[in-house]
């Protein structure tokens, strides 16, 4: 990404609606694998450790390591958390075979200078047989606008794009779907109007009134996950996998 933008990342990520939806989503998904105490769990590409410093506080049983490219981004993010953050790439994680129980992976495939293969490669790798992957990408190239040449995507995702990347990895998958997707006209309308010449990406503060309101059409459709009323489509990607 450009630099600005994790300087975006580190002074918006608490509040901003978008993280905030993601961050809950992710730290959801862990209570629901019900690892044990002392399981460790790898954040791989943790940016400037907003959702780290969630899961500490929500999981504070689990064991957390993290990795992250940027190291402007990883000094920022052990001064959140107070844990090392390791400086590194996702292609090449400085990891013994089998290390974790579970990995997430947060917007971190479609990156430019990603090798996506060889990043599902090593997530695989990493995780202990029985391991679970949590991905979360964005969503449909249709929806590319000036915000991806801001955080420098190469790729954005459909579930069954996502799905396939995992299972040619070795991956089994139990779950591949959207988030935001009731939020989906909105965020096109927006990324499709703003047009290819904006200034700085989506990653910019709104009034507090519709960041509660966007952050709250996020928890409904959370409500409806739960009821197992699931959206074919979103403006994000999201995939649960296990290491066979």
């Amino acid at each position: 990404m450009e630099p600005i933008e994790y300087q975006r990342m580190a002074e918006l990520e608490a509040d901003f609606w978008w993280y905030r939806a993601l961050h809950r989503c992710s730290s959801d998904w862990l209570t629901g694998l019900q690892l044990p105490a002392g399981a460790a769990v790898l954040d791989a590409g943790c940016g400037t450790g907003g959702l780290l410093q969630k899961l500490l506080t929500e999981h504070p049983l689990l064991d957390f390591h993290a990795l992250e490219f940027n190291p402007d981004a990883a000094t920022i993010a052990g001064e959140k958390t107070g844990l090392p953050i390791q400086v590194g790439r996702i292609e090449a994680m400085p990891y013994s075979n089998n290390r974790f129980d579970a990995i997430i992976s947060n917007d971190v495939l479609y990156h430019a200078n990603v090798d996506e293969p060889a990043a599902i490669a090593e997530l695989h790798r990493c995780l202990k047989p029985g391991g679970h992957l949590l991905v979360n990408v964005p969503a449909y190239e249709w929806l590319r606008s000036s915000h991806d040449r801001h955080v420098h995507s190469k790729r954005r995702y459909t579930a069954s794009r996502l799905r396939t990347a995992l299972t040619k990895a070795g991956f089994d998958l139990r779950y591949c779907s959207y988030r935001n997707g009731l939020l989906l006209p909105l965020m096109a309308l927006h990324r499709l109007t703003a047009g290819s010449n904006k200034d700085t990406s989506d990653v910019e503060p709104v009034a507090p009134w519709l960041n509660r309101l966007l952050y709250t059409v996020t928890r409904i459709e959370q409500a409806l996950n739960n009821h197992k009323l699931h959206l074919p489509f979103g403006g994000s990607a999201k995939a649960w996998a296990i290491k066979p």
